[in-house]
Formats: structure tokens, sequence, C-alpha cells
């Protein structure tokens, strides 16, 4: 006796995405998509933020140092923080300026995004 299979063998081997694995899949890109569109602003912040502290810190004093990341702060739309929230030590030739702060993202509802930036000339 013989036994009859249904399908052919190249049918027993196809594999495919079935309709709710596709529509998890579109929801992870478009969550990953919305994701990015809301972080980027926050990042481009802080890339502003690290060059305007890389670009200041030739500036003599702490206070000459504070009002030219002020005037980038207005020239690069930087709000998060100001040349208050600096910290500058001078070594005597040099200045070392750190900054950190903390950016919280709303997602959805309830859900926010917290991250902690920080960073500095050395």
């Amino acid at each position: 006796m013989m036994k009859k299979y249904p399908h052919t063998l190249s049918q027993r081997f196809q594999v495919g995405a079935s309709t709710l694995g596709a529509i998890f899949y579109i929801f992870l890109i478009f969550g990953a998509i919305g994701l990015t569109v809301k972080v980027f602003p926050s990042l481009s912040e802080y890339m502003a933020i690290k060059q305007s502290v890389k670009s200041i810190a030739a500036t003599p004093t702490a206070a000459s140092a504070r009002l030219a990341f002020d005037q980038a702060g207005q020239v690069n739309n930087i709000t998060s923080i100001s040349g208050r929230d600096l910290d500058i030590v001078s070594d005597g030739t040099n200045l070392d300026i750190r900054f950190s702060y903390r950016k919280e993202i709303q997602l959805i509802g309830p859900v926010a995004l917290v991250i902690n930036y920080s960073g500095g000339t050395q």
C-alpha cells in the first residue's frame, strides 16, 4: 500500500508570514519610526550643546564662557540648559566645562522616555 501525500514537496516547505505576523511587524516598524521622530530633536539639541561647549572652551574666563554659551544657545535653539547650568573649572590656562541635564519625552499617555545627557570638554 502506497501512502499518498496531499501536498507536493515544494508546498510542504513553503514559509510565509501570516496576517497577524505582518500586522505585528507593521506596528513594530511604525513604533520605531514614531520613537525616532520624538527622540531626534532632543539628540540634535544635545549635539549642538556639545559643539557649543567645545567651541567656548578657549574663552579666558568662566563668565565669558557662560555668555558665549548663551549666545550660541540663541543661534542653535538650545533650550534645555543655559550658561548658568554649566560646571566650569579653570586650571589656570584652560577651562574644563561640563554639563549634565535630563530630558523627558512624552510618548503615549502617562508613558515617558527619560534620557540623561552629559558631556564636557575633556
